[in-house]
């Protein structure tokens, strides 16, 4: 029977393999059956009829947990929870208090996942020329704003993550490495890794990290004698989109002496945030411009920013969490 096989997961004694790429179904395997059907180089069949679930795209095991998930390209999505029964059969596990399904909350292009104790990765692509992100969540919180997301940059293509509890090791491997996208086609990955990468859990669990919420900006004093300032706020040098009347993304905020505008945007960092605030003159150039930059370190703290340069002074609430 052909499948997809996007996610694959051992567990119980059975191996579970995504369906047809289309049916977003589950099989299962006794895991007996497999190790015989290798060793004499026959087939097998899968036990009992299709399971239908949200996303198979990705999958992993804990214990008698599985977990699978559905692959966006375009924004985040879910990975729901089920149980192992002893024959094979998943059952989906309700939320906490029986109100709904158990479900997490997943970065967007996510490709594999994994979880080691308190702990759950997922890693991201987007395609061959894109960098992957690796991210490191609270595996208690089922919303990824509060699961204090660590991430990580990687090499493109990155897709499915082992975790190797025994020696304590995460492996994490690439779709570049495949003979469609390394160096030996016509279209190459913007890294080809023909390799896994390894490393300790410990060394991709300690790192700190945190959510940032911005709160407001307020304009104390503008730079420009025109009584308005177009404003720029970045993150670890990505500007901030701030939704405007029409629900559009607005890179810069256009303010006057005094006044203030919610930016209310959450972004997730790791080691430490930088906060920089500049004025967007034209032509550009003006070394005026670039109010300042502030460092924002992990653990619970809100308070005000304030940028001074010139005769410009602008404040930034925030909370990080």
């Amino acid at each position: 029977m052909p499948t997809h096989a996007g996610g694959m997961a051992i567990g119980g004694g059975h191996l579970f393999l995504g369906g047809p790429q289309e049916s977003d179904s589950i099989r299962h395997y006794a895991l007996a059956d497999v190790r015989n059907a290798l060793q004499q180089k026959g087939s097998i069949s899968p036990k009992g009829a299709d399971r239908k679930v949200y996303g198979q795209s990705f999958m992993t095991v804990d214990g008698n947990k599985l977990y699978a998930g559905r692959f966006n390209l375009g924004s985040r999505d879910w990975m729901y929870r089920y149980t192992i029964k002893d024959d094979g059969r998943l059952e989906t596990d309700p939320k906490p208090g029986g109100n709904g399904k158990m479900r997490y909350e997943v970065p967007k292009g996510t490709q594999g996942a994994a979880k080691a104790g308190n702990t759950m990765f997922f890693s991201t692509s987007l395609g061959r020329n894109v960098r992957s992100n690796f991210y490191a969540t609270d595996a208690g919180e089922t919303n990824l704003d509060k699961a204090r997301p660590r991430c990580f940059r990687g090499p493109s293509m990155s897709q499915g993550i082992a975790i190797d509890a025994a020696r304590n090791r995460l492996f994490l491997n690439y779709e570049s490495g495949s003979h469609k996208f390394d160096d030996r086609a016509g279209d190459p990955a913007r890294n080809i890794i023909r390799g896994a990468h390894i490393a300790k859990l410990e060394d991709v669990t300690s790192v700190p990290g945190g959510t940032l919420k911005l709160g407001a900006l307020q304009a104390k004093k503008l730079t420009d004698t025109d009584k308005e300032d177009e404003i720029v706020v970045s993150v670890e040098g990505a500007p901030i989109c701030v939704k405007g009347s029409d629900d559009k993304c607005l890179k810069h905020l256009k303010l006057t002496q005094g006044k203030q505008r919610a930016i209310d945007a959450t972004v997730q960092f790791t080691g430490n945030a930088l906060v920089n605030v500049t004025e967007r003159d034209n032509p550009p150039g003006n070394p005026h411009d670039n109010l300042g930059t502030e460092k924002l370190t992990p653990g619970a703290k809100k308070g005000i920013l304030e940028f001074a340069e010139g005769r410009a002074v602008y404040r930034l609430s925030y909370e990080v969490s």
